[in-house]
This record gives structure tokens, C-alpha cells and sequence, in this order.
């Protein structure tokens, strides 16, 4: 999502106030919203290259990343916060990924915990726009089924293994119970966390349900 910049007149007359609103805008919508603008890029430019193939992937993973940005629950969440917690969630996952015997999801997953990481740290130096080095190699080569991705609604492999699909949507609901028993026990958390695991279990529920019970 692309923030108007202030008008020099307003910058010199409220300068304090011009600094809490590009804090207030540097959020994980609006950082979504960087990610959806340059997947988008990277669209247009695999259709000049005649690369329809490239192109729609990267169309795909644009269209999640609106979404994403469109989420009232993240508006809030400070871009940093929002990069690391990701990065760390990416984590987890390329583990449970490794222990279901899924590599190239794996792959993915490890990769996309880098991309957030230094996201984190481009914004953490307070400098503009940052520039989002995706995982290219991994974003482009379809795992289907895996929740969470443009390719969750294809067929396949994975997406027919249903004792893989239900172990993640057990251990997900079981990490999601432990963070919230923690949460409640401590009363910490600033809730985004338990926001994407949620999102992550829902999803998970929702593709087993759709390629095993059928």
C-alpha cells in the first residue's frame, strides 16, 4: 500500500506529528503492500521478457501479498515486529517440513526466513522503501498443496498425502495451544504470533479437509 508523503508545508509546520505518521504507516500492511507492488514488478517484466509462465507466478504470489495487506488485524503491527516474527514462523515451519519429509517446501520456508530477516534489518536502519530480495528459485517452483501459497488449491503429490497434511494440522493446532496457554499464563504477546498461526491453522484444516474427507 503506497502512503502519500506529506506536503512540504505540513513537514516544516508539524514535524514531530509528520515523524509518529510515517511510524504510524510503516506497518505489516503496509509492508505486505511493498511486497505486492514489487512481485508485481516482477510480473511486468517477465511479460516483456515473453515469460507468461514467470509472469503468472509472480501475478499469484502478488495477488496473496494484497491480501495480506487488505488484513485489518496487521495494520497495527510494526514493520519490524512483523518481519521478524515471520522470519521466525518461516523457521518453524521449513522444520516441520524437514520432519514430514517435504524438501522442497523446506527450501522455501528456510528461504523465506532470510527474505523477512532482512527486510527486518533494511528497516531497522530507518531508510525508505525497502527493497525485497524474494527467494526467486523457490517462489517459482510449485509445491502443490502447500497451504499458505498460490499453489495451495493445486493437485499433486502433496496435496493427495493425507497423513502428511494431518500431522501439520495437528501440530499446528498444538503450537497454537501452547502459545496461547503462554500468552495467557505470562500476559505477554502483542497477539500478531498468534495471529498468523491461526492463519496458518485454519489453512492447514481447510486443505485437509478439502483433499482427504471428500
Amino acid at each position: 500500500m503506497h502512503r502519500q508523503l506529506l506536503r512540504i508545508f505540513a513537514i516544516l509546520i508539524l514535524p514531530a506529528c509528520a515523524g509518529a505518521a510515517f511510524a504510524q504507516a510503516r506497518s505489516g500492511a503496509w509492508l505486505m503492500g511493498v511486497l505486492r507492488d514489487q512481485a508485481s514488478q516482477h510480473a511486468a517484466q517477465a511479460r516483456a521478457a515473453h515469460d507468461e509462465k514467470d509472469a503468472a507466478a509472480w501475478q499469484a504470489w502478488a495477488g496473496l501479498y494484497g491480501k495480506f495487506s487488505q488484513d485489518a488485524r496487521i495494520q497495527q503491527v510494526d514493520a519490524v515486529a512483523f518481519s521478524r516474527n515471520n522470519a521466525k514462523f518461516n523457521q518453524q515451519e521449513a522444520l516441520v517440513m524437514v520432519r514430514n519429509g517435504i524438501q522442497p517446501a523446506a527450501d522455501l520456508y528456510n528461504a523465506s526466513a532470510q527474505m523477512w530477516m532482512d527486510l527486518a534489518q533494511q528497516l531497522e536502519t530507518g531508510s525508505g522503501t525497502p527493497r525485497v530480495r524474494f527467494p526467486e528459485q523457490q517462489m517459482l517452483r510449485p509445491i502443490a498443496g502447500l497451504a499458505g501459497t498460490p499453489w495451495q488449491d493445486l493437485g499433486g503429490h502433496h496435496a493427495a498425502d493425507c497423513q502428511v497434511l494431518a500431522q501439520r494440522a495437528q501440530s499446528c493446532q498444538s503450537q497454537l495451544a501452547q502459545m496461547r496457554h503462554h500468552n495467557l499464563v505470562t500476559g505477554q504477546g502483542n497477539g500478531f504470533p498468534e495471529v498468523m498461526q491461526l492463519r496458518q491453522c485454519d489453512a492447514a484444516q481447510e486443505l485437509y479437509l478439502a483433499q482427504c474427507q471428500q
